[in-house]
């Protein structure tokens, strides 16, 4: 039943005074809750909507809007703000785009495969667990220890990865086509750690089961015994850096939000704390702009294009203090000096990183500074690989093992770049202590001989 505009407005004042006064909703429920609506009716919140993404086209505001029309609810008054519609819990768009998506999902058809948007996420109240885990993984170790970055390292190198680049970066993007309000204190400074081989579904298994190792069980007991690291026990390490890391790699980008403080509008759950977006499947670029605009362009990683990405990105952003104070999985903020301090740490003994590795051949830090833009290129601060191309007769043992700095950094944060060549030695201690058929040769005890 329709009002007149006198009622309208006094619905419209009477809301605004509900969601100033928090206390007073204790008592209603969105079935109960009356609000003014577009159409100049009173409905329950619950059968609301209110456009929680404005910034979507034109085409793409006329779709929704039918969409809106024909399911059977309505568009909140215009004079109610986001933030009141919010207050009286009337559901935001993206909310109903979720659910819509979450529908589909359920009526997916095998030969159609799997939607665009599922719920996803590791499935067992996690932050306490997490918190345990990252004690244990970091054992109170200091930036110094590089603990986390030997689990990624060890990650990629499980994965057959052959480059792995690490990223500091200190900007800070927009905050308004995201996929929840929420997720706007996680905008800014993070670190990346890209390597170049892709995701598999199983992997992806792996990261939301808390260590699962069932990525080898299809592997014969050769390729499981080479692979020797936790994966999904050794990523969550990445939490001592940031309460919501994602994952963007082949056709999927995860999120993972254990509090379930950031996500619960598009559909995560304590079940499962987090979401799984099939990027080829929609435009993310034009739904939610500013959430994945950090990705896009970096390490090759084109969200325009119609192909899977073949690499794996992995982004840590940083806990400001505000954040740390409300984690209950750490309440460390990462600050540039941690950073400087990582850098000094990995050049000592950025050659001996790649010794215990089968795969990964280059190991690079690099920098992007706050004032710079979407586009920027990482600047390379250090770098330690294996140049083939320097190969001698006697095979590994003639690999030379280099790190290099070869950007001159105009920051005077940063530590300046270094180059020095390590013992050509320490390739054929790689070959022979990473051998899983040398254990007692007679080739291993001379070497080891020689090198006492």
């Amino acid at each position: 039943q329709q009002v007149n505009a006198t009622e309208v407005d006094i619905a419209v004042r009477l809301a605004i005074a509900l969601a100033s006064c928090p206390s007073s909703l204790d008592v209603l429920t969105p079935d109960t809750l009356l609000v003014p609506t577009s159409r100049c009716t009173l409905r329950p919140a619950s059968e609301c909507v209110f456009n929680n993404m404005k910034w979507l086209s034109a085409e793409e505001q006329r779709k929704r809007n039918a969409v809106v029309i024909a399911s059977g609810i309505d568009w909140v008054h215009n004079s109610i703000s986001n933030e009141v519609a919010q207050a009286l819990q009337v559901p935001g768009l993206n909310a109903r785009v979720a659910a819509e998506a979450l529908t589909c999902a359920d009526g997916d058809s095998a030969e159609e495969g799997p939607s665009w948007f599922e719920a996803a996420g590791q499935q067992e109240p996690l932050t306490t667990r997490l918190r345990s885990l990252v004690r244990d993984i970091t054992d109170g170790a200091s930036m110094a220890d590089l603990s986390m970055f030997k689990e990624l390292l060890q990650n990629a190198d499980d994965a057959r990865a052959t480059e792995v680049h690490f990223v500091w970066d200190w900007r800070q993007f927009g905050t308004q086509s995201l996929m929840s309000p929420e997720m706007g204190r996680w905008q800014g400074p993070c670190l990346w750690a890209y390597n170049n081989a892709a995701f598999s579904q199983q992997d992806f298994e792996n990261i939301t089961q808390l260590g699962a190792m069932q990525k080898l069980a299809s592997g014969s007991r050769s390729s499981r015994a080479s692979q020797i690291g936790r994966f999904g026990l050794g990523f969550n390490s990445v939490y001592s850096f940031t309460d919501l890391p994602s994952i963007l790699s082949n056709d999927v980008v995860l999120f993972l939000d254990p509090h379930v403080r950031h996500l619960r509008a598009m559909g995560a759950s304590a079940q499962k704390p987090g979401i799984k977006l099939r990027f080829l499947k929609i435009d993310v670029l034009d739904k939610f702009r500013d959430q994945f605009e950090p990705y896009h362009g970096l390490f090759g990683c084109d969200l325009n294009s119609s192909n899977p990405y073949p690499g794996t990105l992995i982004r840590m952003p940083f806990r400001t203090q505000e954040t740390a104070r409300k984690s209950s999985i750490s309440s460390v903020a990462i600050t540039q000096s941690d950073a400087l301090q990582t850098l000094e740490a990995f050049r000592e003994v950025s050659a001996q990183c790649l010794l215990f590795l089968q795969h990964v051949q280059r190991i690079e830090f690099s920098w992007i500074p706050p004032e710079e833009g979407p586009r920027a290129a990482p600047k390379s601060v250090v770098e330690v690989h294996i140049d083939v191309s320097q190969k001698q007769p006697m095979g590994s043992a003639g690999d030379v093992l280099e790190q290099d700095g070869d950007v001159a950094m105009q920051s005077p944060e940063l530590p300046p770049a270094a180059c020095q060549t390590t013992d050509l030695e320490a390739l054929e201690y790689r070959r022979l202590f990473t051998s899983r058929t040398l254990p007692q040769s007679r080739e291993r005890r001379s070497f080891i001989a020689s090198l006492l």
